[in-house]
């Protein structure tokens, strides 16, 4: 008997916490990503990282990735964190992270208040 395709939807997603990495906001950063191997480091114009002795006007930071196949995420500046779970971080696009999520207080999306 031929299987059909059937019809899934992502399931809710409980609220997270998460931030914007920016300059200004590095030592917040610190104090949010409490994960062994999270560093800053300097980005290229591609944004892959320059070796500890190299600097550039772009900053980013290793984020340690428990699943897959790469050991860390680069995030680039205006990118967010997101912790999901016990110390899970994800690097989410800036573009990807305002096109898909929205600021929830208590819980609640911010579109009720």
């Amino acid at each position: 008997m031929m299987q059909k395709p059937r019809l899934y939807i992502e399931k809710p997603q409980p609220p997270f916490e998460a931030l914007q990495l920016s300059w200004g906001g590095w030592d917040a950063m610190c104090d949010f990503v409490k994960v062994e191997g999270f560093r800053g480091v300097y980005l290229n114009e591609n944004g892959a990282p320059l070796p500890d002795e190299e600097t550039s006007d772009t900053m980013g930071a290793l984020v340690p990735y428990k699943f897959g196949p790469v050991e860390y995420q680069i995030a680039q500046e205006g990118d967010f964190i997101a912790k999901l779970g016990e110390g899970e971080y994800y690097v989410i696009p800036e573009e990807s992270f305002n096109n898909s999520f929205q600021r929830a207080i208590n819980g609640v999306p911010s579109r009720y208040f």
